[in-house]
């Protein structure tokens, strides 16, 4: 695609909560050769970061949902349309974060007493490495920008032009990822929720339909797909092969990328009234052929006169044309002499 649409509809973001690690190093360790063995002290327990790696996981997925990485200068790519709604989203969680690091931080001396209680052994090392409430703020640092290229400075890039070049496969990619981390194409069982999952997809697609007319084909498809789902029950029948199709087609993006999802047959499926399909295998043999009968009838009235009319004139016509017409006689004129045909012997 032409980096120039990105420059127009595109907003890169960087947007990276930071959080400490439940074990550090004691700075103690061996090196053998090029083996490094080093150690670290588990200062911090699962349910106390927890809190906060539930909202890093969160903001994770509302880029995901909204945005596409770019390594080569390590932000997401933000479509315009979007971008408000993104902003809002991403603020509300910087402030949630905020609030349960002040959190965290005053219930630090209570989860390092806790930790030494329950492993009294390694207390002096626990508390040796704990972090101070000073570090520990300073360690859960919340990183979040925006910011717009030029021409210029994408032309600097070559690995940029390169990943902007590969966006329609990429944002492709993303959308495999979505269905394999919500498990949706292992799952046999389609439940109330389906549809409003792919509606997300679509979503998705939809933002970056400006990169490649591909990408708002596959946009189109699965709005399609939507307004044929059922709302608020489990998927069955047509509608389960439906959701199983489109998963499954998903999860090879470079097939997508070239054919499209290829879905028109099940989504007819699906709209197609019940028992359509079957209505005509249950009627009987005598109702079936009634109205072919009653039709014949009908028009044969309509079809005999036609040989009548029209047989007579072509026939007429023929016979004029082969007789010669008799040659007028003027008083005192002499006939014209005329070439005397040759016998055919064979004919004679």
């Amino acid at each position: 695609m032409s980096y120039e649409k990105v420059i127009d509809q595109g907003v890169f973001v960087v947007c990276s909560p930071r959080m400490p690690t439940p074990a550090r190093s004691t700075g103690e360790g061996t090196r053998t050769g090029t083996r490094i063995e080093e150690v670290k002290q588990v200062v911090f327990t699962d349910e106390f970061l927890r809190p906060l790696g539930a909202i890093k996981s969160q903001l994770r997925r509302s880029l995901m949902r909204l945005a596409t990485p770019i390594d080569a200068v390590s932000a997401w790519l933000v479509p315009l349309p979007v971008w408000d709604g993104l902003k809002a989203e991403i603020e509300a969680a910087e402030a949630k974060w905020a609030q349960m690091v002040a959190d965290r931080e005053q219930a630090l001396d209570k989860q390092t007493a806790a930790l030494c209680k329950l492993h009294p052994a390694q207390a002096g090392a626990i508390r040796a490495n704990a972090l101070t409430p000073k570090q520990f703020r300073a360690a859960c640092n919340f990183v979040f920008g925006a910011f717009r290229l030029t021409k210029e400075q994408v032309l600097e890039s070559k690995a940029l032009t390169l990943e902007i070049g590969d966006l329609a496969y990429q944002v492709l990619e993303d959308l495999a990822k979505l269905v394999a981390d919500g498990k949706r194409d292992k799952s046999p069982t389609f439940s109330a929720s389906t549809p409003e999952f792919v509606e997300m997809l679509a979503a998705k697609a939809q933002a970056f339909a400006f990169v490649d007319v591909r990408v708002a084909r596959v946009a189109t498809e699965l709005t399609r797909a939507v307004q044929a789902m059922p709302r608020g029950v489990a998927l069955e029948g047509a509608a389960a092969d439906l959701a199983s199709s489109l998963f499954a087609k998903l999860m090879n993006p470079a097939t997508v990328l070239n054919s499209g999802l290829v879905i028109d047959a099940q989504i007819r499926a699906v709209q197609a009234p019940a028992g359509s399909a079957a209505a005509p295998a249950q009627a009987p043999t005598g109702q079936a052929k009634a109205p072919a009968k009653a039709q014949v009838k009908a028009q044969a009235p309509v079809a005999a006169p036609a040989p009548q009319a029209l047989a007579p004139a072509p026939a007429a016509s023929a016979k004029a044309k082969a007789k010669p017409a008799a040659p007028k006689v003027v008083a005192g004129a002499v006939p014209e002499a005329k070439p005397t045909p040759k016998h055919n012997p064979v004919c004679v």
